[in-house]
């Protein structure tokens, strides 16, 4: 089963109440796909248990029990119950240790980690890490309606080789369409990461079905 990771950012349409009315929209309209969402840790405990839709946070940070003003610690996000987390994505970047401390902290509390990168240089190192995906995301195609799939089909089939059985791998960046999505598919990824496409449409549910239809 392919997987559709839907980031809800900060959009106005995906926060706070609208947060749980989309999510439970994509929901009903997500059939035959490993549906996520990826939501601000404020609405995370709120979608998770009012919807069975794996609900992520947006980030966690590398850090212990202590003085750590406005950090996230990873088992606050699970008591929280979140499914997993989204680390490293372009608008939110991390060192190479802090990802892997992250994933290690995530790992020893199960949850799923998803792990962005930008470069097939950062895929190489990231995936030493062992993250349960690695999502390719061109930063410049995000929110341009360009996908990634069809503007950069090499760098994909690239990206997959060298995720390899390591992690489930994922591409992003400018996916809105079914044919982005097919394109994805067909290059070797086992899914899409997502955003604006879904989150800001006039009918996000229309918009998801459209999306994943065979």
């Amino acid at each position: 089963m392919n997987t559709v990771i839907v980031n809800y950012k900060s959009y106005d349409p995906a926060t706070g109440e609208n947060a749980l009315k989309l999510t439970k929209l994509l929901e009903e309209n997500a059939e035959g796909v490993n549906l996520m969402v990826v939501a601000s840790d404020i609405d995370v405990y709120k979608i998770a248990t009012s919807t069975k839709v794996k609900v992520l946070a947006q980030h966690v940070d590398n850090v212990e029990f202590g003085r750590g003003t406005g950090k996230t610690l990873a088992k606050a996000v699970k008591e929280n119950k979140a499914k997993g987390v989204l680390l490293n994505h372009s608008e939110d970047k991390m060192e190479l240790k802090d990802i892997k401390g992250c994933i290690e902290k995530c790992k020893a509390l199960k949850l799923i980690t998803v792990v962005c990168c930008a470069k097939l240089s950062e895929a190489k190192q990231i995936i030493e890490f062992k993250p349960d995906y690695l999502a390719y995301e061109v930063p410049e195609l995000i929110g341009t309606g360009n996908s990634i799939s069809k503007t950069s089909p090499g760098l994909i089939q690239r990206f997959v080789k060298i995720v390899g059985k390591d992690a489930i791998p994922l591409c992003g960046a400018g996916i809105t369409v079914n044919e982005d999505y097919k394109a994805a598919i067909k290059l070797g990824t086992k899914g899409v990461l997502v955003a604006s496409g879904i989150t800001k449409a006039d009918r996000p549910g229309r918009a998801m079905k459209d999306l994943i239809k065979e």
